[in-house]
């Protein structure tokens, strides 16, 4: 049961749920698309700046953001650059599954408190820095076990994320893709730990 002090809740689905109405896509602006590589290119201790640019441009984009002629051109670009030792395919359909819930999550209306908090980092975790960024709320995280690193501990062993064919192991493949998921849950993290007023373990 819904505890009587609690008095407004709401479900985001990252991978699953209802499918987005199908839109035209319209090109994002050049500025987004220059900060989405910086971003990209940056260290992860230092993405937080980029967060409160990227956050109204990827609203402003709408859902048809992945389908834009500059975004695939982006893609492209970032493809060359890092991914060439794996199949294209692989790297776009890779580059979905790792932006769709993310993109998701920006969609989501947040309420207009006070006071944010996540139990734990990773998607959690952008959400409260997102309300530092949107609403300039304070921001708490307790840290129950340190979420990142049990995610790349469940990445190491991941079949779904690389899966090769019998006897054809490709390191490469296993590199760039679990490599990518990996990052990814650094980068949540170090965007959550530069957001958060308050950061507070269950012990030393």
């Amino acid at each position: 049961p819904v505890p009587p002090n609690v008095v407004w809740r709401q479900d985001v689905g990252l991978f699953g749920g209802p499918t987005a109405p199908r839109v035209r896509p319209r090109e994002p602006d050049p500025a987004l698309l220059g900060a989405l590589q910086a971003f990209h290119a940056a260290p992860a201790a230092a993405r937080c700046p980029f967060l409160a640019q990227l956050d109204r441009g990827l609203r402003a984009a709408g859902p048809g953001l992945l389908a834009a002629r500059g975004t695939w051109d982006l893609l492209v670009r970032l493809y060359e650059a890092r991914g060439r030792d794996v199949p294209f395919a692989d790297y776009v359909w890779t580059w979905r599954a790792v932006h769709q819930p993310l993109l998701r999550l920006l969609a989501v209306d947040l309420p207009d408190a006070r006071v944010f908090h996540a139990t734990s980092t990773g998607y959690a975790g952008l959400l409260t820095a997102l309300a530092k960024a949107r609403l300039g709320a304070g921001t708490a995280l307790t840290e129950h076990g340190l979420f990142t690193r049990e995610r790349e501990m469940e990445i190491f062993g991941a079949g779904w994320i690389y899966r090769p064919p019998a006897g054809r192991a490709n390191p490469a493949h296993e590199r760039v893709f679990k490599g990518w998921w990996r990052a990814k849950f650094q980068a949540l993290g170090a965007l959550t730990y530069g957001a958060c007023d308050r950061v507070v373990t269950l012990h030393e």
